[in-house]
């Protein structure tokens, strides 16, 4: 948290802050440390939304890339099914990553364009950006994948 004025989940920064610091006092210096380096390492310029996730599974294996990786959001559009990640299979990954749930691709699109990210739509389509060519300097970018 770099500013007291954020918030989080509808909650003040302050709030959180408060509650760091009660806990800090039942963890070792050093793992504290190492928590704090491992949430410094996390980024937001990068993330995914994914549309009507159906299968537990594929879910769960985009829970686990994200945390993998790094990224700390998921966006997910949810007008036909919700996004059900496996408790059994994220293993506790899920805890990690926020997971941000929009009622249409509208509302998606419309709220990461308000947080400044590119819109990548993975397509089948010879006209656009390759991997290779995207330009990732560019500024952050969402990542948009569709139905399964």
């Amino acid at each position: 948290m770099k500013s007291t004025d954020e918030t989080f989940a509808g909650r003040p920064a302050a709030w959180y802050l408060e509650r760091i610091a009660y806990l800090e006092g039942f963890v070792l210096p050093a793992r504290m440390e190492t928590l704090r380096s491992r949430l410094e390492q996390r980024t937001r310029y990068l993330t995914i939304c994914t549309e009507n996730t159906f299968h537990p599974q594929n879910a769960s294996a985009l829970v686990r890339t994200v945390e993998a990786f790094g990224l700390q959001d998921i966006h997910t559009v949810e007008n036909l099914c919700r996004f059900r990640p496996n408790v059994h299979i994220v293993r506790g990954t899920d805890k990690w990553v926020d997971l941000h749930r929009h009622a249409t691709t509208d509302d998606a699109l419309a709220e990461l364009r308000a947080r400044g990210y590119r819109i990548v739509a993975t397509l089948p389509d010879s006209s656009g950006s390759t991997p290779l060519d995207f330009d990732v300097a560019g500024g952050k970018f969402v990542l948009f994948f569709g139905t399964e």
